[in-house]
């Protein structure tokens, strides 16, 4: 069971104090006869990193997936947000960011939330944009949409842009 349709099963699971907003919890308990699985969170974001807990938690022999149990695990982080920030040095593919497309960066994306992470910030180069813009850079930029939504609605994390705001004076910058 995922998420707090699990207090049904195992009341008092989720101890929404103790975990705070981005803590989980995984149990497993007998119901029934059968063993069940629960991954709960005090919200959706706790119960988002708590499947990410899970899933390195499962082991594979052949075609069988097993988790090794019993599980009682209550966890939370111990830092609020928890991010990575992308510098663009020229690297060629793919090392560097700036050549990545959708689905390369929807894996970054999915390692990061793996990881625990909630917090990626980019660069993505909007202010240097000639206006208007050319049929490239609008694409572009719907990608980079695409790319936050998927950051946000599927993986809980948050996204800050950043611009660059350097200002010339004169030949010595």
């Amino acid at each position: 069971m995922v998420g707090k349709v699990g207090e049904r099963l195992l009341p008092g699971v989720l101890l929404e104090k103790e975990l705070g907003e981005q803590g989980f919890s995984i149990k497993s308990a007998m119901q029934d006869g059968k063993r069940r699985l629960i991954v709960a969170g005090a919200n959706p974001q706790g119960t988002n990193f708590g499947v990410a807990a899970l899933m390195k938690m499962i082991r594979a022999e052949g075609k069988s997936a097993y988790l090794e149990g019993p599980l009682d695990i209550r966890s939370k982080p111990s830092f609020a947000v928890r991010g990575i920030h992308l510098n663009g040095w020229a690297f060629n593919y793919p090392y560097a960011y700036r050549p990545w497309k959708e689905e390369d960066w929807k894996r970054f994306i999915d390692i990061l939330w793996s990881q625990g992470g909630n917090l990626l910030y980019m660069l993505p180069m909007m202010e240097i944009m000639p206006v208007p813009l050319s049929a490239e850079d609008d694409a572009y930029l719907q990608e980079v949409r695409r790319i936050i939504d998927y950051a946000h609605k599927q993986r809980g994390i948050k996204v800050w842009l950043m611009t660059s705001a350097k200002q010339s004076f004169g030949p010595f910058g």
